[in-house]
């Protein structure tokens, strides 16, 4: 009795591992316990680096949000949780416009990683965003996307969007 006890046993640890390599991706971000939206954004202004703070952001939307320093860089984060569309603003020091980004999420349990680098350069009057974005597809492998994008900073609204 205690030898079927121990082949039951293992029977079912084998199915259970098998079940957790096949779903347990699927599982864990339907699940995830963290911020669902976080990057890194760096930002240059006529050639020079500038530093972000967490008071160079705005932020309306759903959810919570921080930034904060991340040597050279600004590291965001959002709450997210919901499907649609996330936006920041950010106040350039030194730039009189706001660059606002969005950002898409997929579906309510997404998570999305994405590097953000913004070039202003008021003497050929353009701003130029190039993106690296990933988010998770439905079967919970992570998918990239990725882009570059050049607007004329005489514009009246400066906007960048990463996925969609």
């Amino acid at each position: 009795m205690k030898k079927k006890v121990t082949i039951a046993a293992g029977f079912l640890l084998a199915a259970a591992a098998v079940f957790l390599c096949i779903f347990g991706r699927v599982l864990y971000y339907r699940h995830y316990p963290h911020d669902r939206i976080t990057g890194d954004i760096t930002v240059m202004l006529n050639g020079q680096a500038v530093t972000l703070d967490e008071s160079d952001f705005s932020y309306f939307g759903k959810g919570g949000f921080s930034a904060y320093d991340n040597g050279g860089s600004a590291r965001v984060s959002v709450e997210g949780g919901e499907y649609g569309l996330y936006s920041f603003d950010i106040h350039i020091p030194g730039f009189a416009k706001t660059v606002t980004a969005d950002i898409m999420m997929y579906n309510w349990w997404n998570v999305t990683d994405f590097k953000l680098d913004i070039a202003v350069d008021e003497a050929l009057k353009t701003a130029e965003y190039k993106y690296f974005y990933t988010y998770i597809a439905e079967d919970g492998k992570k998918l990239p996307e990725s882009g570059t994008d050049v607007q004329n900073i005489d514009t009246d609204e400066l906007r960048v969007r990463l996925g969609g």
